[in-house]
This record gives C-alpha cells, sequence and structure tokens, in this order.
C-alpha cells in the first residue's frame, strides 16, 4: 500500500459545473494535504462532489484524489491534526 503524502504541497480545486468534469476551475485552497483536507472536511457533502484535490509535485502517484477517494482520506485517523478534530467535534457536540 502506497503511504500517504500527508505533508506534500496539494490544491483542491472547485468546479463550476455539475461534477469534476465540466466547467471552469476555482483554486479554493493550497498547502499540505493534510490542511487541505481541513478545509474540504468543512465542505457539506453534497458540495465535494464539485471538488478534487491535485498533488501537482508528485513524481510518484497518486497526483490526484476525488470523490470516495477524498473521503477515504477524511475518515483516516493517522491525519496529522485528525485525532485532535475528532476530539473537538465531540466536545462540542457534548456543549449541544
Amino acid at each position: 500500500m502506497t503511504p500517504i503524502p500527508w505533508r506534500d504541497d496539494a490544491a483542491l480545486i472547485r468546479t463550476n459545473g455539475a461534477s469534476i468534469h465540466d466547467g471552469g476551475r476555482v483554486i479554493v485552497a493550497e498547502g499540505p494535504l493534510y490542511r487541505v483536507l481541513d478545509i474540504a472536511d468543512r465542505l457539506a457533502p453534497a458540495e465535494l462532489g464539485r471538488h478534487f484535490i491535485t498533488l501537482p509535485d508528485r513524481r510518484t502517484a497518486p497526483f490526484r484524489f476525488e470523490g470516495e477517494a477524498i473521503r477515504n482520506l477524511l475518515g483516516r485517523l493517522d491525519r496529522p491534526g485528525a485525532l485532535e478534530l475528532l476530539n473537538a467535534r465531540g466536545a462540542a457536540a457534548l456543549r449541544r
């Protein structure tokens, strides 16, 4: 299994069309993959389908994540900061 390049430079791209295959494109965020995922994590699930993450400087796969691949990355607990985010969400839910 290929290790996830958490610290590699990445860009979160939003398409202006109904899917990632049509319409113009806008860069929403840039930075290390794990930070770009923090921003993707705040998107509504319906919006996530209009986004993809690219790793432009990669010399080996993976080069791009979209759809279910992004959801899988968001669920990984080995992502830097993931446990802190999960704990913060749990604490916020208890305060409600």
